[in-house]
């Protein structure tokens, strides 16, 4: 209650007459050592023999008379004399009033609000008529020079930041009016801050460098269950999840940048400031192997690695993290590695249990400040990994930009003009982060550097707290529609193909049919070549899991995770237990994973007309005349265009649906944005541009898929009215194409 009245901006109190605050005091008693607990609870006993008695509830009472201090004391039940015991408390109440009279300019001592690893808020008492406060602070027990910040206002508030870990330090405190400042207030008491993560650490991590600072390995342990090797995709903890801490909050973020953007560094700078590591300190630490350059081994680059980070004492965040460490891909490796990064997000999204993730919080693109336009393979990937997730994530992305050296960063504007749903901007340097930290010169960016990543480290997690976790439910039916589509137009392909020379085979037989007309009545033999699509069985490497349709002969996806045949329901080209991708849409255990994929090649082959014709009389079981065998190649060529008219369906459905589900539009689905990446390979010509410019060219005839529809559509009508013109009569039947399938099994 003394306390109370001391703290009171009560003007009044500060000239009431002592016996006037006596009085004022004595009919409110309330148990001290509650209060210190911060309850209120009313005293009914006092201690005689104390020198400074304490108002005191029973039990408190209890407690003192337990205490070494206490234990022949006496406690008293009569309140109205706790005021008058030897005169103590009056005394005590005109000691209060000479400090309540002290002149309003005395800030007194500063107090700590909050403590944290690297932090103090200090408070202190409001002065009446200053401008702003100046505090100095420095270690206890060392002999440095004292460190000197000021407030903007007369706010009597401040954050003193960059701190070391569980150390002491003494704070003072003046006001400051104009060009006139006070005297620094008496020292506080000793404000210790919090013992880091990072000091725990360095007991189990093991050193790779010595130096100031030195450099440490974190004791990552992985969680082999979650391993995959096929899609080289690991999971490293570090940490117990099991602590007993937070387990209900779980956050997960993807770090997605090229070659040189900086992306290990800042996922070690991640670390250090989540594991509370301050500038002084002499030790630094790192996820993974770095080599005499400070880069990672090439092998490490081209696996997908899923950091979850546990919440332990002493640690900046109370929740798990997981941080997805996207595999790396460069300007001479963007395009071939890119199905590997998207089998790997799709797997990762997919999958259940230890191996996989359910939710995200926010999608990181990392780009070097500098850039003033972004790279092929930027441009790229970027846009090709938004095209992977649904339009509810277009909130939760942000982008982190290195190598800033303070000014606007030239690269926002190109990623303004790339018209990039790039989200919140935060800028870092993380070129402090392994260099030398003692005996540095005046002219030294380090510290300045150190300062920009923590501010805009704390900024990013504050964020990451804000952003709504989305649910991965809408991302999934992208990659779904994303993998049905490529398969779809990896077998519409050979289709189509195979329409063309089968329609070539069917002008042949009507060229023929019109040169060779005396010959055909007489029933007589010739030779002649044509353009034939066949399928040939081709070996697939070792650890490659298929799904063949045995019935059809066909690959329904060339690159499937379900290796077991008796769990082939689980493919994605089925779909309620039977196939999307076959002619047949066959029940699913008429698939099988073998050690080769069904491909197709077009190749010039003769024939001979009386062989021809035998093969179709031997398959109707039926002498053939000339018009009826036109009019039996001809259904072939229905049928066949009835599977890819079918397919052609299914492709723009999935295309239909990507546009209204999708971030945006995969860059591959452009053709002239294919052009300018040749264009782009054709005048870099680094290593290997080759091979990606042939996979750029493949890339292409995908995307024509539509066309050579079309150019088969219009040869198929063409063809058929000049066959009329010829037979003088239409052919049986609508020009309708029919998808003949099989029937499904009961």
């Amino acid at each position: 209650m003394i306390r109370n009245l001391v703290n009171s901006s009560d003007i009044h109190a500060q000239t009431m007459d002592p016996k006037e605050l006596y009085a004022k005091m004595i009919p409110e008693h309330y148990c001290e050592p509650c209060r210190f607990e911060r309850k209120e609870v009313n005293a009914t006993q006092f201690c005689r023999d104390c020198e400074e008695p304490e108002p005191l509830c029973p039990p408190c009472g209890k407690e003192h008379l337990k205490q070494k201090a206490g234990r022949d004391h006496k406690l008293s039940q009569n309140m109205e004399q706790f005021g008058s015991v030897n005169g103590r408390v009056r005394n005590r109440v005109q000691h209060f009033q000479q400090l309540l009279s002290r002149p309003r300019n005395d800030p007194g001592k500063p107090v700590a609000a909050t403590i944290r690893l690297d932090s103090v808020k200090l408070r202190w008492r409001q002065c009446d008529d200053v401008d702003c406060y100046q505090i100095r602070y420095k270690i206890k027990s060392g002999n440095e020079k004292w460190n000197i910040m000021q407030t903007d206002t007369n706010y009597s508030e401040l954050k003193v930041e960059g701190l070391t870990s569980d150390t002491t330090y003494i704070f003072q405190v003046r006001g400051v009016k104009g060009d006139t400042e006070g005297h620094y207030s008496d020292a506080n008491e000793e404000i210790t801050t919090r013992k880091s993560l990072a000091a725990i650490l360095c007991d189990t991590s093991r050193k790779l460098t010595d130096g100031n600072p030195s450099i440490f390995e974190l004791p990552l342990k992985e969680n082999t269950n979650a391993r995959n090797e096929q899609y080289k995709i690991r999971h490293l903890c570090l940490g117990d999840d099991t602590n007993g801490m937070n387990r209900e909050e779980e956050k997960s973020i993807i770090l997605i940048g090229a070659t040189g953007s900086g992306k290990s560094k800042l996922l070690d700078g991640i670390v250090n400031y989540l594991t509370g590591v301050s500038f002084e300190a002499p030790f630094r630490f790192t996820l993974g192997k770095v080599n005499d350059e400070g880069k990672q081994d090439v092998a490490q680059t081209e696996w997908m690695t899923v950091y979850k980070i546990a919440p332990h004492q002493g640690s900046r965040l109370d929740y798990t993290l997981n941080i997805i460490d996207t595999s790396c891909f460069g300007d001479t490796s963007t395009v071939d590695r890119w199905d590997s990064i998207e089998d790997q997000v799709r797997y990762l999204f997919k999958s259940k249990g230890d191996e996989g993730l359910l939710f995200l919080d926010s999608v990181c693109f990392i780009v070097k400040a500098p850039n003033a336009s972004l790279t092929s393979a930027e441009n790229y990937v970027f846009s090709a990994i938004m095209s992977l997730f649904g339009k509810d994530i277009a909130s939760n992305i942000c982008t982190l930009i290195t190598f800033a050296d303070g000014a606007d960063p030239p690269v926002l504007a190109c990623l303004k003009e790339a018209k990039l749903p790039f989200g919140l901007t935060l800028e870092f340097n993380n070129s402090a982060l392994f260099t030398r930290n003692k005996n540095l010169q005046s002219n030294s960016f380090s510290p300045s550097f150190w300062k920009m990543c923590y501010k805009n480290f704390e900024a990013f997690f504050k964020h990451l707290k804000k952003l709504e976790t989305k649910s991965l439910t809408q991302t999934k039916e992208v990659l779904y529609e994303r993998e049905h589509l490529k398969t779809i137009i990896s077998h519409i392909r050979p289709q189509i193909s195979a329409g063309l020379s089968k329609l070539s085979e069917l002008r042949e037989q009507l060229d023929l049919f019109n040169k060779h007309k005396k010959e055909i009545e007489n029933n007589r033999d010739f030779n002649y070549e044509v353009q034939e699509t066949r399928s040939y069985k081709r070996a697939l490497p070792p650890g490659q899991h298929v799904t063949n349709c045995m019935l059809c002969n066909v690959t329904c996806h060339e690159d499937c995770r379900i290796a077991d045949d008796s769990e082939k329901m689980k493919c994605t080209a089925m779909t309620d237990g039977y196939c999307r991708v076959c002619f047949g849409n066959c029940c699913w255990d008429e698939h099988k994973n073998t050690p080769y994929i069904f491909s197709f090649a077009t190749e010039t082959v003769t024939k001979t007309y009386l062989e021809m014709k035998d093969r179709y009389e031997k398959a109707v079981g039926e002498k053939l005349t000339n018009e009826m065998y036109l009019e039996k190649l001809t259904t072939d060529i229905k049928e066949s265009m009835g599977n890819v008219m079918d397919m052609m369906n299914k492709m723009n459905r999935c295309k239909t649906k990507l546009e209204e589900i999708s971030l945006r539009k995969h860059p591959l689905s452009t053709f002239e944005y294919i052009n300018l990446m040749i264009q782009a390979e054709k005048s870099e010509r680094q290593p290997g541009y080759d091979k990606r410019i042939k996979m750029l060219e493949e890339m292409k005839k995908m995307l024509l898929v539509d066309g050579d529809y079309q150019n088969l559509d219009s040869k198929f009508h063409k063809t058929c009215k000049d066959i009329k013109i010829a037979r003088g009569q239409e052919l049986p039947g609508k020009y309708e194409f029919k998808s003949h399938r099989r029937p499904k099994k009961e």
